[in-house]
Formats: C-alpha cells, sequence, structure tokens
C-alpha cells in the first residue's frame, strides 16, 4: 500500500496516511485539529533494484539527490 502525504487547509498540519489506491481520495481528518480541508501534496520517493546480488539505491528528493 503506498503512503500519501496530505497538508490541513486549516492549520497548516502536514501528515502521512498508509492507505490502498482506492481509497486514496476518500476523507481525511487532520490528526492536529480534526478538519477535513485535507489538499493532497506530492511527495518523493525512493527505489532500490538488485543488480548482480547488491542492492542499488536511487536517492529521492528529485535530480539533485536529497
Amino acid at each position: 500500500m503506498p503512503i500519501y502525504e496530505y497538508a490541513c487547509g486549516d492549520c497548516s498540519e502536514v501528515f502521512s496516511v498508509l492507505r490502498s489506491i482506492s481509497a486514496a481520495e476518500t476523507d481525511n481528518q487532520c490528526p492536529e485539529c480534526g478538519s477535513t480541508n485535507m489538499k493532497k501534496q506530492i511527495s518523493s520517493f525512493s527505489c532500490c533494484s538488485v543488480d548482480g546480488g547488491s542492492p542499488s539505491f536511487a536517492p529521492s528528493g528529485g535530480p539533485g539527490g536529497g
């Protein structure tokens, strides 16, 4: 299951939710203030591949890494 990041439109709290892809657009509630005024955030990701028996990690955070 993917992890989605949301920002609260009322208190600006940013939080992550682990949920299925089919439930990604269901109502969320801010853990800080209880608001349902949420906006999904674009977040970076990391990936890993195994080449020749040793894992190779790609940095998250875009072309500059980080």
